[in-house]
């Protein structure tokens, strides 16, 4: 089997199909690691072995799961088994994908949401100060607020009767 021009090996040609495509799929992931690694490491010296040994643990993960997957399509129940686990992990990183595309929309929304109750709260303070300066000054009504509006407490007297 060639594949771009090159000679692929047969005991990747030999492969079954949810094998090979976990092994295609994981090697791209692997190879964009590595170019990562490649990145961090020439800015942060520290950290050479450390991703080096992620880079060796994830290329075993990989063997091993390839070896499982086509031993797996073996079987006659085996082959719908091995491509749910091929796919498992895309399927779950779709899922998560759409998750936070949904929970980026939510907060957007909530975001726009208090804006307006924002606007809300300063009408209602602007109105609250005009009315309690038509109180103070029509009934002799001595009042205090304390915070804001949105848990403001007013408390005040009227000719020695407590109003709260």
């Amino acid at each position: 089997m060639k594949l771009f021009g090159f000679t692929v090996p047969k005991i990747i040609s030999d492969l079954c199909q949810p094998a090979l495509l976990y092994l295609i799929l994981n090697g791209l992931g692997l190879f964009f690691y590595l170019i990562m690694m490649m990145r961090v490491n020439s800015r942060i010296s520290e950290l050479k072995i450390y991703t080096m040994s992620g880079f060796v643990l994830n290329l075993i993960i990989i063997m091993v799961v390839v070896y499982v997957l086509d031993q797996l399509c073996k079987y006659n129940l085996g082959k719908k088994v091995a491509w749910f686990i091929a796919l498992f992990p895309f399927i779950v990183m779709a899922l998560m994908f759409v998750a936070m595309m949904c929970s980026l929309i939510y907060i957007e929304k909530s975001s726009g949401d208090l804006e307006k109750i924002q606007l809300r709260v300063d009408d209602q303070e602007r109105e609250m100060s005009d009315f309690k300066g038509s109180i103070q000054n029509g009934l002799g009504i001595n009042s205090r607020t304390k915070e804001s509006a949105l848990n403001s407490i007013v408390t005040g007297e009227y000719e020695g009767y407590n109003l709260m």
